[in-house]
């Protein structure tokens, strides 16, 4: 399911391994244990088609299925042309089509620009300049919504790319308030945006010159964001 109410987490060593499989909500009695074949940050369109290319079906999943909700319809979301409302998804293999003035854009047109930023992402990240990277966070942005699966990875490697501490910490709070609404309850990707920030704070703090009101503040979004990562990966990793 797109929906998972499940984490699993395989862990090996000493010549074996192991599946663990962990709640990451309340589970009924008897209710169905679901985890998710592919990203499920990214838009539905892009979720069928993955699992059409490598699974061999349509998903028809609770989240896939029915209407789109608030979160799944902004992630899927498209700016229209018109400049005054968004083109939302009709159905599964439908056109995009503006709230506000109506206009359509078929599903070949969406998969054609989705397929052409990615690669200009993949191009960008490989490279590792930072300006290309941006350049391609603000084209995906001038056409699609900031929750989209594009748009974070892109902000994902700008964390990595960041000349300092000061700026890792201005990217690594820019991608936590995406990968917050998009990411599940319990994410080894917010985990790792979280301990990247306590870092890049903590290091901040402990730079020369600071006064002791910034150093406490510093000090404190570095405890908070090391604390919601012990969470993250406490449910991740841990042992069962």
């Amino acid at each position: 399911s797109c929906a998972p109410n499940v984490h699993a987490d395989l862990t090996c060593g000493g010549g074996g391994g192991e599946l663990v499989f962990r709640a990451s909500e309340p589970v009924l009695r008897g209710e169905a244990l679901y985890i998710s074949y592919v990203d499920s940050t990214e838009p539905r369109y892009e979720r069928r088609r993955l699992l059409q290319r490598h699974k061999s079906f349509t998903c028809d999943c609770a989240r896939c299925g029915a209407d789109l909700s608030r979160s799944e319809e902004w992630e899927s979301s498209l700016r229209c042309r018109c400049g005054r409302g968004w083109m939302q998804p009709e159905g599964g293999a439908g056109d995009w089509r503006c709230v506000s003035c109506g206009a359509a854009e078929s599903l070949s047109r969406v998969l054609a620009w989705d397929t052409d930023l990615r690669g200009r992402l993949a191009a960008a990240s490989e490279g590792g300049a930072t300006a290309e990277v941006e350049a391609v966070l603000e084209s995906a942005l001038r056409r699609c919504h900031p929750n989209h699966a594009v748009a974070l990875q892109a902000r994902l490697r700008l964390v990595q790319l960041a000349s300092s501490d000061a700026d890792r910490c201005r990217r690594a709070e820019q991608a936590l308030s995406v990968a917050a609404r998009v990411c599940g309850k319990y994410d080894e990707q917010l985990g790792d945006l979280c301990f990247t920030l306590g870092l890049a704070s903590h290091a901040l703090a402990t730079a020369p010159g600071r006064s002791a009101a910034e150093q406490l503040s510093l000090f404190a979004r570095a405890a908070g964001a090391f604390a919601a990562a012990g969470a993250h990966f406490g449910f991740c990793y841990a042992d069962p």
